[in-house]
């Protein structure tokens, strides 16, 4: 699929599947990469590993021509997101995490996403694709954020 000049492909892996395992693990330090670098606070690839597998997440992911991860996203089976990124930033605004979000709605429509307040890319991203802003809450970080589902 083409967006803009770049073309990529989709990959959607269950954690329930039994192939799981070996499929995800050829694009697992190319998944973890991408989140690394779009969050400030990156707490590990562990981290998200562990909220993956004991999730029971989907994952979601774009890879491009030369198989590179450009694009993760996932959401776990309690429905809450568990995060979306782009990167490289070249792959910025072309939609991408847009088309993974509307992908992840397909499997579970009524997910829910905290972010905070601050993330007004995500947010809009979020309003476009029809989620609506239950709540903000005030934290224990002292940032406040927003419930969307």
């Amino acid at each position: 699929m083409g967006f803009g000049a770049t073309k990529v492909r989709f990959i959607r892996l269950d954690t329930l599947d039994p192939e799981f395992p070996s499929e995800f693990e050829k694009y697992k330090n190319n998944f973890f990469r991408v989140l690394s670098h779009s969050f400030v606070s990156y707490y590990g690839d562990d981290y998200h590993a562990k909220r993956i597998q004991d999730g029971r997440a989907v994952v979601y992911f774009a890879v491009n021509q030369d198989d590179e991860v450009v694009a993760v996203s996932y959401v776990k089976r309690n429905l809450r997101r568990g995060g979306t990124a782009v990167y490289p930033k070249a792959y910025r605004q072309l939609g991408l995490a847009e088309a993974l979000i509307a992908a992840s709605l397909v499997d579970f429509p009524e997910q829910y996403s905290i972010l905070g307040v601050s993330n007004t890319s995500m947010i809009r991203v979020l309003v476009k694709l029809g989620f609506v802003r239950a709540m903000v809450c005030a934290p224990f970080s002292g940032q406040p954020d927003a419930i969307f589902v």
